[in-house]
């Protein structure tokens, strides 16, 4: 698969997700509060810090979501912000793009969304 994104950019990614990120199957969902299963469990890639000049690097680079600063504990705790991607064909594509930068333990994880395509 040709990517668009310089190799750096994609090393830079991986080394954020290594260090900060997280990758799960959503599996519930609410509505007018109440709580229900997905029918398919959808795939979410996030990465979590309390400086946001990364992260806004990352989400000009390859979209996804910014939020932020929210608040993280005790008032006196630095505010955080997020950055995620929640669209199959996204996760997709940069769970390929970071897959030869990432360690084993972050490859485990991600092999999840080989089970889920299945």
């Amino acid at each position: 698969m040709a990517s668009s994104y310089k190799p750096e950019d994609v090393a830079y990614l991986a080394g954020l997700y290594e260090g900060e990120g997280t990758f799960w199957l959503e599996r519930f969902y609410w509505v007018k509060g109440e709580k229900r299963v997905r029918q398919t469990p959808q795939p979410r890639l996030r990465i979590v810090m309390t400086d946001v000049e990364p992260l806004e690097r990352i989400h000009l680079t390859f979209g996804g979501n910014l939020h932020g600063p929210y608040r993280n504990g005790k008032d006196e705790y630095k505010r955080v912000y997020i950055w995620s991607v929640q669209s199959q064909v996204k996760v997709k594509e940069l769970k390929e793009l970071m897959w030869p930068w990432l360690s084993p333990r972050r490859r485990k994880q991600l092999e999840m969304y080989h089970a889920f395509q299945e």
